[in-house]
């Protein structure tokens, strides 16, 4: 498999309970390299319920950097860029 193609969809059977909540099958979970209290988008499209893991925390953007092939300073630039950090605090300013 080349870094550009994808691997084939799989489907995967939850169960929801009676508060709403969805059990996502283990390797699936595994798979989109989630750990608990991690976020996820939930999508309506055309009938079908889309599940989309969000990077809402540095190490879940790391995880989504590096599971597509990047690199985890990616992650901090992206981080760094997000928050409109341009320097480093810790660094002492040159004169």
């Amino acid at each position: 498999m080349t870094a550009k193609s994808k691997p084939p969809s799989q489907i995967f059977q939850g169960t929801v309970s009676s508060k709403r909540q969805i059990t996502i099958p283990a390797e699936a979970f595994r798979q989109l390299r989630l750990q608990p209290g991690d976020k996820v988008a939930i999508e309506v499209r055309d009938g079908q319920l889309h599940l989309t893991p969000t990077a809402t925390d540095f190490e879940a953007l790391t995880r989504q950097h590096i599971g597509s092939g990047g690199q985890a300073q990616d992650a901090t630039k992206e981080v760094r860029e997000m928050r409109g950090w341009t320097e480093y605090e810790d660094e002492a300013p040159q004169e």
